[in-house]
């Protein structure tokens, strides 16, 4: 069964914004009675960082979501195989919900793997989670810039877009960028990039944070992203989703 559009994805300050503010936690949950939330491994990943009231308001949040979310992997080569192989929604996370069903004291509920991510053996596999995907992308960009430093890549011109932005072509069009400019590769960027590929490529709406935003300049892309100054507009945009449906 196909998840239920508009499909929205966020990162951790909109969960957390969101989550703890009543009004938009309550309008967000009326869009997701006939949408789905998609949550990724960096999601557990941050929130189990979080702590007090933040970790409590994204698991009660998560509580009132019930069932109207799906896993998001955001590896996009693989992603980029199952599209090419003409999965259906090949943005599908297979990791999530193997913890959710055999996790200890989950119960089958992401809520209550959020509130176990600290746990000693939720903290080690999402470790290593991070340690993969942000090596393998934090060694494509510095390959990429040496290659430019070195004159031995050639990148297209920061208008010229893939006419399909698959994860594959977003991808590809965003590490250029990177590559081109002078965005450091620290630890928060790469988290900030796994967070962008896959779910633009794939979901509805988007919240990101505004520099991570502005690498997608001139992408239409399949999401609409916002940024935390652009709220309002993007529950704007949910619910038109909605009147159109």
């Amino acid at each position: 069964m196909m998840s239920p559009r508009p499909l929205v994805y966020m990162d951790h300050w909109a969960l957390s914004d969101i989550s703890g503010d009543a009004k938009l936690h309550g309008r967000m949950l009326r869009i997701l009675q006939r949408g789905t939330l998609l949550f990724s491994s960096m999601n557990l990943m941050e929130t189990a960082r979080a702590k007090g009231a933040t970790l409590e308001n994204i698991a009660s949040f998560l509580d009132d979501v019930g069932d109207r979310w799906a896993p998001i992997s955001l590896n996009s080569t693989e992603v980029g195989l199952r599209e090419r192989a003409g999965i259906l929604e090949p943005w599908r996370d297979e990791q999530i919900p193997l913890w959710v069903r055999h996790a200890p004291r989950v119960d089958g509920k992401l809520s209550k793997l959020v509130r176990r991510g600290q746990e000693p053996w939720a903290a080690e596999a999402l470790k290593r989670w991070e340690q993969e995907e942000g090596a393998a992308i934090s060694a494509m960009t510095s390959v990429a810039r040496e290659r430019v430093r070195k004159g031995t890549l050639k990148l297209d011109g920061w208008s010229d877009v893939p006419d399909v932005l698959d994860a594959h072509g977003v991808f590809a069009t965003v590490l250029q960028r990177y590559a081109r400019g002078t965005l450091k590769v620290e630890r928060h960027q790469i988290d900030d990039l796994l967070h962008l590929v896959v779910p633009v490529a794939h979901a509805d709406v988007v919240f990101l944070d505004r520099k991570t935003k502005s690498l997608l300049e001139r992408m239409n892309t399949r999401a609409k992203v916002f940024s935390k100054r652009e709220i309002e507009a993007a529950f704007q945009q949910l619910e038109a989703l909605l009147d159109v449906a």
